[in-house]
């Protein structure tokens, strides 16, 4: 079995990193979220009182959606780590995935996610996963 290379570690740590830094809006959103269902949310007092269930359950919906989304990147994250270091082709998949959605995180995110684009689509890395 061939040696795994330091830049793989390397990409499972920025992984682990996302997982980690991820799991920060997730729970500032769900202590947010029973202050939506009661009505106490910052800027509701600007409403009138009858439209306070209303709010609550738009904004409890969107941040639900949102916790969501981010958990489900967090999964992405979390198992392309673990198993790019166990060198599964599993993780070079989810890997190409969290590189992907991670372009989109300007500036920092998009330069790490094409430069793992690169290296992890590179014909020598696909062949160790193989």
């Amino acid at each position: 079995m061939e040696k795994r290379s330091d830049v793989v570690v390397l990409v499972a740590i920025w992984e682990f990193l996302s997982a980690v830094i991820v799991l920060i809006p997730v729970v500032a959103i769900l202590l947010m979220i029973p202050a939506a269902v009661s009505g106490n949310w910052p800027g509701m007092w600007m409403m009138p009182s009858t439209s306070y269930p209303v709010m609550g359950g738009m904004m409890t919906f969107a941040m639900s959606l949102f916790v969501m989304v981010l958990i489900f990147y967090f999964v992405i994250a979390l198992l392309g780590g673990v198993w790019l270091l166990q060198g599964k082709e599993w993780g070079r998949i989810l890997t190409i995935i969290h590189a992907s959605l991670s372009v989109f995180s300007i500036p920092i995110g998009t330069v790490i996610g094409i430069l793992v684009l690169i290296y992890i689509t590179r014909p020598e890395v696909r062949a160790y996963f193989k």
